[in-house]
């Protein structure tokens, strides 16, 4: 068996809780990334993208309008992962002030 102190490192629970965080972040803004990055893509190859409909865009000589659209139009999942993410987001913080209030106390003692 592993002794505790080495373990649960402040290393590994540094780790732990940037990851976790940046996947939390990641989750809740990822549409709205994929979203904006379509609309930079289309803007730069001079193409028209619009949540109506699918428009032809070459690039490269590849055609990407439907996948620009997919991408731009995934933003309206924004306004889900947004509030679940501010959830997750509330109770990583919950989480992260019990680790470090309960590591203040061992420390006492």
């Amino acid at each position: 068996m592993t002794d505790k102190a080495g373990f649960w490192s402040t290393r590994k629970i540094v780790v732990i809780f940037l990851l976790s965080g940046a996947a939390i972040v990641l989750f809740a803004l990822g549409p709205l990334l994929l979203a904006l990055s379509a609309g930079l893509i289309a803007q730069t190859a001079g193409c028209t993208l619009d949540e109506g409909s699918v428009h032809a865009c070459l690039i490269g000589g590849v055609e990407l309008g439907e996948t620009l659209y997919t991408m731009f139009v995934l933003g309206w999942l924004t306004m889900m992962t947004a509030p679940l993410g501010a959830i997750a987001g509330l109770v990583w913080l919950i989480a992260l002030a019990g680790v470090v209030i309960l590591r203040l106390i061992r420390k006492k003692t």
